[in-house]
């Protein structure tokens, strides 16, 4: 009959593989579309001025004058005041380090790490 400390080590000996092989096959992924993965309706209100163009959404604040003058080093910039909510950035989720999901499931390899 074999000994607890046989299925201990056995059992330590398996959790350590599985985890190693779950890490390399949990990197999955896919590339983001940019036609149906953004949310283009989140973009409103536009605003040009204080002036609504679409959009139903509360909006902040925005300048009483469509036109604006901007000092750029010596010479004046004209320019138009156009309010929107820009998707500018991504969260990237994952419990793989250095896997990179929203880039097709890229797994980073950086080679030996230290504790």
């Amino acid at each position: 009959m074999l000994g607890l400390k046989y299925y201990i080590g056995l059992g330590g000996i398996w959790m350590l593989f599985s985890q190693t092989t779950l890490a390399a096959e949990s990197c999955q992924g896919r590339f983001i579309n940019p036609i149906t993965d953004v949310c283009w309706s989140c973009l409103f209100p536009i605003s040009i001025g204080n002036v609504a163009v679409a959009g139903k959404r509360p909006d902040p604040p925005n300048p009483s004058l469509p036109v604006c003058l901007c000092q750029v080093g010596s010479l004046p910039r004209v320019g138009i005041t156009l309010g929107f909510w820009e998707p500018a950035r991504l969260a990237d989720v994952t419990q793989s380090p250095y896997c990179f999901v929203n880039m097709g499931g890229l797994q980073l390899n950086i080679g030996s790490t230290r504790q």
